[in-house]
């Protein structure tokens, strides 16, 4: 009796766990026709310098951590992801008595269209926006801010990618 009773909780408890599985995928969420992606220097029209450069970065690294897609040059390419920083609002959340600041936080806005490589026609559009408070008492500034920002809004890129195709 014990025999089968342990049996039966095993059953059950494999049960259970079965639907957390049914969202996991193995195969590239991406279509087949657009597994190659060229990623273009994103635009940059803010005051702030070199931040494009760093953004582009996260992007193609999140892309390449993606199974079945590859980062190409655009010749090669399936679609291209053209991508602009529209703004970096940065603000100052607390100050000490002596006027100096001890919290900040960063936004950054960025566009993104998605364009077939071949007829360079737009496939998709959305934009998106990161905020990061960093405690300068700390160590943290903003290029650390940037940096954590940076890694978020690229995840969310690629997510806005694998959406609605």
């Amino acid at each position: 009796m014990r025999r089968v009773s342990g049996q039966i909780v095993l059953l059950l408890l494999g049960l259970a766990v079965l639907p957390a599985c049914s969202g996991y995928r193995s195969d590239p969420i991406f279509p087949k026709a657009a597994r190659r992606v060229a990623v273009p220097i994103f635009e940059n029209q803010t005051f702030f310098r070199q931040i494009e450069l760093d953004l582009t970065r996260s992007v193609c690294d999140e892309l390449r951590g993606r199974p079945g897609i590859h980062v190409v040059d655009p010749a090669e390419a399936d679609i291209i992801l053209e991508g602009t920083i529209t703004d970096v609002d940065q603000r100052v959340l607390s100050i000490t008595r002596r006027r100096r600041s001890t919290e900040s936080s960063a936004t950054t806005q960025v566009a993104c269209k998605v364009l077939d490589a071949r007829t360079r026609q737009e496939l998709k559009r959305f934009s998106t926006s990161e905020r990061v408070d960093f405690a300068i008492q700390t160590g943290e500034g903003l290029q650390t801010a940037q940096r954590q920002a940076f890694y978020d809004l690229a995840r969310k890129i690629v997510y806005e990618l694998e959406a609605d195709w």
